[in-house]
């Protein structure tokens, strides 16, 4: 199943990128959340120690860790943490190892609102699955 605007309502998202534009765009998608930005994986993982978050959408592409060594580091501290990679680099093999390495989506760019609205996980306001 996927998501709805309405279903990313009240939502604590993370979103990694280090194009401020993407990071603008990506506030805009999820305007219903509460949305907290990084513009490293380094910086992301500070975030996560500090706070919870219910997605994740990060660049593959970044500063440092990669998007694939950031979800490697995420599935082990934060199992389950549903991950969306999104990338401008992406073949056959690149999705089998993103699968490997766990991520629950991956989004080619470019990419729309609605695009990324698609793939995040569906979760009830109430807390309800």
């Amino acid at each position: 199943m996927r998501v709805t605007l309405k279903g990313a309502q009240m939502w604590q998202i993370l979103t990694i990128d280090d194009d401020l534009a993407t990071l603008t765009l990506y506030a805009k998608c999820f305007a219903m959340s509460k949305v907290s930005a990084a513009t490293s994986a380094e910086s992301a993982l500070r975030l996560l120690k500090r706070m919870p978050f219910d997605a994740v959408v990060c660049d593959f592409l970044l500063p440092g860790l990669t998007g694939l060594d950031f979800v490697k580091t995420c599935v082990d501290t934060h199992p389950g943490l549903p991950i969306i990679l999104v990338t401008g680099f992406a073949d056959s093999h690149f999705h089998l190892t993103a699968a490997q390495k766990g991520i629950y989506a991956l989004v080619h760019k470019p990419t729309s609102m609605m695009g990324l609205l698609a793939v995040v996980p569906t979760r009830d306001p109430s807390g309800c699955p």
